[in-house]
């Protein structure tokens, strides 16, 4: 049974979950919970399941340093706005943020709850949790679009010597090696967790990769905006595809920054020689670790095969929907504060149709 809880406590769900459900939310995630949030409003029978052994997990889990680029005040999920000392929130404030949501609302989340398998059945999903398996009407896919490290076969001719990792195994620069660290990627990620390696002052510090700009300081206001500028017209149409064009650009880090910080910037990388990596024009010798910031992409290992490609590309009217994606309706469809409108918009189709 899932344990009452008081605003701002802790809560675990534990249990198996329900044999029937009208929608199957996978993941707890802010996508994932700010959908649970409109579909309980709505009256609809729903459950959400998470992996993790705990709601925030997926932010608990990246490098120690990570911050929000996102003011707080753009930060809120439906019905609770996220206050913060800084104004760029740490990642484990984030994730108490979702911990502390789930309690205040009481959602029907249960962690721990993996989907092993999901297929279509004659009535609907069928979904394996674990030894368990759910029925549901509808399902939504909130399981995230960034969680599979993308990194170029090359990467398996590097020297067995050189440690390597991908973004979502770093923690710190105190768990790397002694010896030259290299980033591959030079966009938002990258640049970072190379400023984060370099302040430590233990290694020498190479970040590789093409230049993607930088975001000017944006305030809360202009995050808000985003919400409503919908991405299959006009100008939100010519932002989504220009910033789908490659790696985030810059948020809270400035170019200067990693001058000032001695980061050898170096060109992309295109291939490995011998065991070196090389750069469009020179190799990269003596290397002790490899850092991957080469983009993440969605697990949907999970999902039929045949439910993958629609899972995708689904209309929010049918039985099967994604949310949380980049610019998947608005500027803000993948952002902390910008899911909610998203969710809301999901379930209105729903309970319409």
């Amino acid at each position: 049974m899932r344990p009452k809880a008081r605003s701002g406590e802790r809560v675990v769900t534990t249990g198996r979950p329900p044999d029937r459900v009208d929608v199957l939310v996978v993941g707890a995630g802010q996508a994932g919970l700010a959908t649970s949030w409109h579909l309980g409003r709505a009256g609809i029978d729903h459950v959400v399941v998470d992996a993790a052994a705990r709601v925030g997990d997926s932010w608990r889990q990246r490098w120690d340093s990570l911050r929000l680029f996102t003011p707080a005040g753009a930060n809120g999920l439906p019905g609770m706005p996220m206050t913060a000392n800084d104004r760029h929130p740490t990642k484990d404030h984030a994730a108490d943020h979702l911990e502390r949501y789930v309690a205040r609302f009481g959602l029907p989340v249960h962690v721990d709850s993996p989907v092993r398998h999901l297929r279509r059945g004659p009535d609907g999903f069928t979904a394996a949790i674990r030894d368990h398996v759910l029925h549901a009407r509808r399902v939504v896919v909130a399981s995230g679009a960034h969680r599979c490290p993308r990194i170029p076969a090359f990467a398996a001719g590097l020297d067995p010597a050189i440690v390597q990792l991908a973004s979502t195994d770093y923690r710190n620069p105190g768990r790397l090696p002694d010896g030259p660290v290299l980033i591959v990627g030079a966009a938002n990620s990258g640049a970072e967790i190379a400023l984060d390696i370099a302040l430590a002052g233990r290694h020498r510090v190479h970040l590789a990769g093409r230049d993607v700009g930088r975001l000017p300081q944006l305030g809360t206001p202009v995050f808000t905006a985003m919400r409503h500028l919908r991405t299959d017209r006009g100008t939100g149409r010519f932002l989504a595809r220009l910033a789908s064009g490659g790696g985030d650009p810059l948020g809270r880090v400035r170019p200067r920054d990693l001058t000032d910080a001695g980061i050898r910037r170096e060109g992309r990388i295109t291939d490995v020689d011998h065991g070196v990596p090389v750069t469009e024009s020179h190799p990269l010798p003596g290397l002790a670790s490899v850092i991957w910031c080469t983009g993440l992409g969605p697990d949907l290992s999970w999902l039929a095969p045949d439910l993958r490609r629609s899972s995708i590309e689904a209309a929010p009217a049918s039985d099967l929907a994604t949310i949380g994606w980049p610019y998947q309706r608005t500027m803000a469809s993948h952002l902390l504060g910008g899911v909610g409108h998203d969710a809301a918009n999901l379930t209105q189709k729903w309970t319409s149709s």
